[in-house]
């Protein structure tokens, strides 16, 4: 698995996976403009990257939140599961609305 997330402090995100949960750093560009760390503990893989705005009330848009990508190694041979549940029937028609009564 492989996911990407943005918080609000670079350093203590970085520090927190390294030093609690145990990821290695594979490639530290913390002093880049676009500062990014990637880092690797088995086969996960996490991206931490700066936010572009400093209040994600401010920007709703990536870079803020998290991306997740799962990769897999062949996805040519899934099929789709089949329909358990009962099949669509379509909604019955409204009935017209009516003018409200104008008052005189």
């Amino acid at each position: 698995m492989r996911c990407e997330i943005f918080p609000a402090e670079l350093d203590a995100a970085v520090n927190f996976y390294t030093r609690v949960l145990d990821f290695t750093v594979t490639k530290d560009r913390r002093a880049d403009a676009r500062a990014y760390v990637s880092m690797r503990r088995e086969d996960v893989q996490i991206g931490v990257g700066r936010r572009a705005v400093e209040d994600a009330r401010d920007a709703r848009r990536p870079p803020i939140g998290v991306e997740f990508v799962l990769e897999v190694d062949d996805a040519a041979p899934a099929t789709p599961a089949p329909l358990t549940s009962a099949p669509h029937r379509p909604r019955a028609a409204r009935p017209a609305a009516t003018a409200a009564p104008t008052l005189a």
